[in-house]
């Protein structure tokens, strides 16, 4: 196992971490526009972003010379099991803000169910873990202390994962309620990462996906 103490963490990250911030939103920006006012990006909007966590990861992971243990920090079967009770408690989560939508304002928020929005779930799953958690939040603690880091990355995640209010409703004010649903499990999952490493997080985020997946082709 690798301690907490080898994360190998300096100020020359800052430069770096700020970049991938940047270039993030202006992706998100550009897919939110494009979707809008040209053609429509529904399916392929995970996978899209999910293509830059990568890309970036890898990047990020050569310049600073990690390699994915160093970001994931432990493998113990204890907090990976921790991971997938939390992942369990998050879908029961997404199921209460999608019937609030449905019963209070009337809107559907159930995802496309197409062969093509499966994989990319999972992918965007791993992928975005890897770049906010391990990353982002990683690289800010550099900056900010815990709490700030956390904050700061869960709202960045929001944006990504209420992406189908942003997505396909027309109305900013919906869009900014999906956005405040969502928010908390940001705030927990980067708690989860602090305390119980980057597998368990991945593990949580994976069990929820996972169960929303088998329950739509159900």
């Amino acid at each position: 196992m690798i301690s907490r103490r080898n994360e190998n963490l300096n100020v020359s990250e800052n430069s770096l971490i700020i970049f991938g911030i940047i270039s993030y939103l202006v992706i998100y920006i550009a897919l939110f526009v494009i979707n809008k006012l040209w053609i429509n990006l529904e399916n392929y909007y995970f996978l899209i972003l999910s293509a830059y966590f990568i890309i970036f990861s890898l990047i990020y992971m050569k310049i600073k010379k990690l390699s994915i243990n160093n970001l994931l920090i432990s493998s113990s079967p204890l907090y990976r099991d921790r991971g997938i009770f939390i992942g369990i408690l998050i879908f029961f989560y997404y199921i209460i803000c999608s019937n609030l939508f449905v019963s209070i304002i009337g809107i559907n928020t159930s995802p496309n169910s197409g062969l093509l929005i499966i994989p990319s779930i999972i992918i965007a799953i791993i992928s975005s873990e890897i770049f906010f958690r391990g990353i982002i939040q990683r690289g800010l603690k550099i900056k900010f202390n815990k709490n700030v880091s956390i904050a700061i990355q869960a709202l960045l995640w929001s944006m990504l994962k209420a992406d189908f209010f942003l997505m396909t409703f027309s109305t900013i004010h919906l869009a900014l309620i999906g956005l405040i649903l969502i928010y908390p499990i940001g705030l927990l999952l980067g708690y989860v990462k602090e305390e119980w490493f980057l597998d368990s997080s991945i593990s949580a985020s994976l069990t929820a996906g996972i169960i929303s997946i088998i329950i739509l082709a159900i």
